[in-house]
């Protein structure tokens, strides 16, 4: 098993931002690299033991951890478009998703469309 210190990279990940009323982002991740780089294993076929979701830099970043009995895996994205008032995980059978919720701004437009980060 590889040891707790060593991550290997999510680089490949959908972005789902829709820039509604509900001020809600998503990001889709189908598959995890191989520790090799080269293949993906597919969301259901790893053997996923924890998934950690947090807010990081004053809530303007995240970092997303998975665990699976070959090795662990780390979504890091230092710096999103706007600040994130809350993010929750969710385990489907194919994907993993990972809901933002937008801190509200007077204005509103931190609800709009944030690019892909």
């Amino acid at each position: 098993s590889t040891p707790k210190e060593f991550y290997v990279p999510i680089s490949k990940y959908l972005w789902d931002d829709e820039g509604n009323a509900e001020g809600l982002a998503t990001i889709r991740i189908d598959s995890l690299p191989s520790k090799n780089g080269k293949d993906s294993i597919a969301w259901k076929d790893a053997d996923v033991t924890s998934i950690t979701a947090e807010l990081i830099n004053k809530n303007s970043g995240l970092l997303v951890t998975v665990d699976t009995s070959d090795a662990n895996y780390r979504l890091h994205i230092p710096k999103l478009y706007g600040e994130v008032k809350s993010v929750k995980h969710v385990s489907k059978t194919k994907r993993l998703l990972i809901r933002l919720s937008k801190k509200r701004t007077w204005d509103k437009t931190n609800f709009q469309p944030w690019p892909h980060p």
